[in-house]
């Protein structure tokens, strides 16, 4: 799940409501209100329009959070327009494509601004994920630790097309499902019943709308494969997702032709039913109701039926990888490397990644203290959330550290209480922090650091950062494996230096089966591996 900031929208109902505008221009009252605050050079141009007012739809979806669209004001929650912001690259370069800010007192947020430079795309087809992304900011996620989620820090060739259940769980954490409302359109009002709908739909998403009059028809649009299977869902009150009696969803093409039609199929009176479309290209779906005088709210899906179950290479490489056989991201690129979409090397670069955060936090903290890795059993012990160790790495206690935090409370744990503990106390005890991260650091990277750069590594207070998780002194012992933890947190990320890379070369081999209890460093370690 991605973090939560610790800060939200507040609420004056049963559902939360927030406004959004495309801002038209700039409030220099805002400016000195709210530190930080952009000036707008232009509005977001039309090509770009259709996605936002998409991602805020998906996230409504999901969620009990009604976004409304209003036209630009200072008063608006979150104003959102284009920004060279931190210079205009220009199509494939590196500029930054998004950015989230948002001001708060206590724990409300005040006012948000999203900003986006849309020069720096090649086109509206690999916007909306970025839209996704900046919204899930403004309104109170965090970067998630899953690569799949939209909320990951980064695009990546895993990344899901839309909102996944780690994303979901995580903005529900926060406003709750929806049910007692927020399921209205982004726009607070009517979709159009024809093609110039704003309403979108993503394959493997959701929207949620109203239907607001008698005969009202809210039309959808959505991007098909020919010779796919999905199945459509317009869910109502029969199962709880939505205040619609009776909902009916019928099927248009490009032109306008209508080409299918769905009534009932699914719980109760809710339709659902699979859809094959011959050709590829856009189709629209519209929601109503069966009986012209009813209204109420829905939710719309597309699931696309027709990928494999999966691949077992990519879960026999979870379990090695990450001692896990199932989660969110393990099922996404089961289903990617199946469905021929992704490669399985990348699948496995992608858990070889997500172990980050959990096994490579145990595996380097016990090379590092005691000279080789847990065996199979031992690190089930320490990762496994159906394991008998309620404080696993993939417990709620450890989840909700930040990936440094999760480096350091393990490394705290192992060479200031636990079975690193002789074998740490001989080596550094009597070496103060400085002189112990010098020799950590040339462990852990490669290559032993000038004294300028030990310096710069405990400036800034990081020292006593390290002394406030260690909690025996500057020079103690809990200090020092605090400071081990965080050099190996820094490696990890970045992919730098012997052990980062042994470690990465190890689960790459483990994916379809090695040799637990290893030397890691000395099994995989290469003269190329060092850094520094």
């Amino acid at each position: 799940m991605p973090v939560l900031s610790g800060e939200r929208w507040q609420s004056s109902g049963a559902t939360t409501t927030v406004t959004w505008s495309f801002a038209t221009s700039n409030y220099a009252s805002l400016k000195t209100q709210y530190s930080g605050y952009r000036d707008f050079s232009t509005s977001i141009n039309s090509d770009f329009r259709d996605e936002i007012i998409a991602a805020f739809n998906a996230w409504e979806a999901v969620a009990n959070i009604d976004f409304v669209q209003v036209a630009d004001a200072a008063s608006v929650n979150i104003r959102i327009g284009d920004y060279a912001i931190d210079g205009r690259a220009g199509p494939g370069g590196q500029s930054t494509l998004g950015q989230a800010h948002n001001w708060w007192s206590g724990t409300y947020y005040k006012a948000a601004q999203i900003v986006f430079d849309v020069d720096a795309y090649d086109s509206s087809a690999d916007f909306y994920w970025t839209a996704l992304h900046e919204i899930g900011h403004s309104i109170g996620l965090d970067h998630a630790t899953f690569s799949t989620s939209v909320m990951y820090y980064l695009k990546t060739a895993s990344s899901a097309a839309t909102l996944t259940a780690d994303d979901i769980a995580g903005v529900r954490a926060i406003y709750g499902a929806p049910g007692s409302g927020g399921t209205g359109g982004p726009t607070g009002d009517d979709y159009a019943a024809n093609a110039s709908t704003l309403g979108r739909v993503a394959v493997g998403g959701a929207v949620g709308g109203v239907i607001e009059t008698g005969g009202d028809v809210d039309w959808f649009k959505v991007e098909l494969t020919a010779g796919r299977a999905y199945r459509l869902d317009l869910k109502g009150k029969s199962s709880s997702q939505g205040t619609l009696e009776d909902p009916y969803l019928e099927c248009f093409n490009a032109a306008g032709v209508k080409v299918d039609f769905i009534d009932d199929g699914g719980v109760g009176l809710d339709s659902s039913d699979i859809f094959r479309p011959v050709t590829t290209g856009v189709y629209y779906l519209a929601a109503s109701s069966f009986e012209d005088d009813e209204t109420g709210t829905y939710r719309l899906s597309v699931t696309d039926t027709s990928a494999p179950g999966g691949s077992a290479a990519v879960t026999t490489a979870a379990q090695n990888i990450l001692r896990l056989s199932s989660n969110v991201q393990v099922s996404d690129l089961s289903s990617r490397v199946a469905a021929g979409s992704l490669s399985l090397s990348a699948a496995i670069g992608e858990l070889v990644k997500a172990a980050d955060a959990t096994t490579s936090v145990a595996r380097l903290s016990y090379q590092f203290f005691t000279g080789k890795i847990p065996g199979g059993p031992g690190l089930d012990y320490l990762v496994s959330p159906t394991g008998p160790n309620p404080n696993n790495l993939n417990s709620p206690y450890f989840q909700s550290f930040n990936l440094e935090n999760r480096y350091i409370n393990f490394a705290v744990n192992l060479g200031r209480d636990g079975e690193g503990k002789a074998a740490f106390q001989a080596e550094y005890g009597g070496l103060s922090l400085f002189a112990a991260t010098k020799k950590a650091y040339g462990k852990i990277f490669g290559n032993t650091p000038e004294d300028t750069r030990v310096t710069a590594l405990l400036s800034g207070g990081r020292d006593g950062y390290f002394a406030s998780y260690g909690a025996d002194g500057p020079n103690g012992q809990g200090t020092k494996a605090a400071m081990v933890g965080w050099l190996l947190a820094e490696a990890e990320k970045a992919d730098l230096g012997i052990y980062a890379r042994s470690n990465a070369a190890f689960l790459t081999d483990l994916a379809d089966g090695a040799a637990y209890g290893v030397d890691l460093v000395g099994v995989y370690g290469q003269a190329s591996f060092n850094y520094g």
